[in-house]
């Protein structure tokens, strides 16, 4: 038997299932939907360049998870209509933490995993105690004791500092509050999370 066909029959069957439905019923794929993300990492790259002094973006710069960011090319409208294509195939699955699509009958998955592939962000797992890791001290002593701090306190807080760590720290705050982990509402406060790790850029 010819090898290419062999080696086509191998491929068929090493095809997966099709999964056994999906949660959105084909009579509504022409129907729109409207996916909105409040991450712009094309506004926030953009303000850094104009605002950050050379050791500031020598820090993003040397940052191996960051530093493909500022070279990527810049599109100030994302286009979500590729995106809204693949929700439309999702299959229905009991687990939560990955998402399936199914394209021309192949089921393809996406996690954190292939997430960071693409992206080149290190989605890897927190430690076990991550919650409490390091402390609020730095943003203690910027915004006071149990302040709900958002995106605009430190956009004013960065524009009146001058050069230094504390405001490497903000900066820090700012792009991934803004850029990376943005809150569906503008005038959200910053997860806790965040404003425990920029207390330790070293880590």
């Amino acid at each position: 038997m010819d090898e290419d066909i062999v080696k086509e029959e191998e491929e068929e069957e090493e095809q997966p299932d099709a999964p056994a439905s999906f949660y959105i019923n084909r009579d509504k794929y022409k129907m729109g939907c409207k996916i909105v993300t409040r991450c712009s990492l094309f506004k926030v790259v953009n303000v850094l360049e104009k605002t950050l002094g050379e050791f500031e973006m020598e820090w993003f710069r040397e940052q191996n998870q960051f530093s493909h960011l500022f070279h990527m090319p810049r599109e100030p409208n994302r286009k979500s209509m590729g995106m809204w294509l693949l929700v439309l195939r999702t299959a229905r699955l009991k687990k939560r933490n990955v998402w399936w699509f199914v394209v021309n009958v192949v089921p393809v998955r996406y996690s954190l995993w292939e997430h960071g592939l693409i992206s080149g962000l290190d989605c890897s797992e927190y430690l076990p105690n991550y919650k409490g890791l390091e402390s609020l001290k730095f943003a203690e002593r910027c915004f006071g004791k149990d302040a709900n701090v958002t995106l605009k306190d430190i956009e004013k807080k960065i524009t009146s500092m001058i050069a230094c760590e504390d405001r490497l720290r903000m900066v820090v705050l700012y792009f991934l509050g803004s850029g990376l982990i943005s809150n569906t509402k503008a005038d959200a406060a910053i997860d806790t999370f965040l404003l425990r790790i920029v207390n330790n850029l070293d880590q």
